[in-house]
């Protein structure tokens, strides 16, 4: 591989062991050399918006630790180039259309700004769109969505929202090509917003969500 591209490798195990072990040195390292490798990287390269999309992941997962406003600036600045650069039809649109919904979920759990949220839901909504049934990582964009929905129903309390947000998940339980687990996790987030609101649920999709939960027991219990 050329050395952006070692790098971009280097910066994306970093990040993993952030995730699994939470070292800040790590985060730091991750982020130099993903900027190492999108400095390297000429306009119009094929391998330019990953690159972009994984130096936004790290500066995202930094501001989820420090908090700092510069770098969800930063980290939405990067994935919406990588959006921007982004081929016709590529292949790798939709999660990068999810990432940047999450990060602007992010600056809206910190700073409150109703707009952030909708933007959120917009991007989102693209990447399932792009993402049709039987596609390997619809389950986990339905989920982002619907937990985008949620973030808006907590912030503007109304029958509408909590409506599309339970939908929301719903059609993420639906999705057989998710682990067991992650669609009882689902299931389980709906009851939960029917046991937080009861003002806005009723008998019919609650039992719904528990028929789906009794129905993915088992496969969660044999297949985890």
């Amino acid at each position: 591989p050329s050395k952006p591209g070692l790098l971009t490798n280097l910066g994306a195990a970093l990040q993993q062991r952030v995730k699994s072990l939470g070292s800040f040195d790590d985060l730091e390292s991750s982020i130099a050399e993903n900027r190492k490798a999108v400095a390297m990287t000429p306009e119009r390269h094929p391998k330019l918006p990953s690159r972009l999309g994984n130096l936004g992941g790290s500066l995202a997962i930094r501001f989820q630790h420090r908090g700092e406003p510069e770098d969800i600036e930063m980290a939405l600045q990067a994935l919406q180039k990588a959006l921007d650069t982004m081929p016709d039809e590529h292949t790798g649109t939709p999660m990068i259309l999810t990432n940047l919904g999450n990060a602007f979920q992010l600056r809206f759990d910190r700073f409150r700004r109703f707009a952030d949220i909708e933007n959120a839901i917009s991007n989102h909504n693209s990447a399932v769109e792009l993402a049709p049934e039987g596609h390997p990582s619809r389950p986990l964009l339905l989920a982002n969505l619907a937990t985008a929905m949620r973030s808006r129903f907590e912030h503007e309390q109304n029958q509408s929202n909590f409506d599309a947000a339970v939908a929301g998940f719903m059609r993420a339980t639906d999705q057989k090509l998710g682990s067991p687990s992650q669609r009882f996790l689902y299931a389980a987030r709906c009851v939960t917003m029917f046991v937080d609101h009861p003002e806005f649920s009723s008998h019919k999709p609650l039992l719904e969500v528990y028929s789906r939960i009794m129905s993915t027991l088992p496969e969660v219990i044999w297949l985890g």
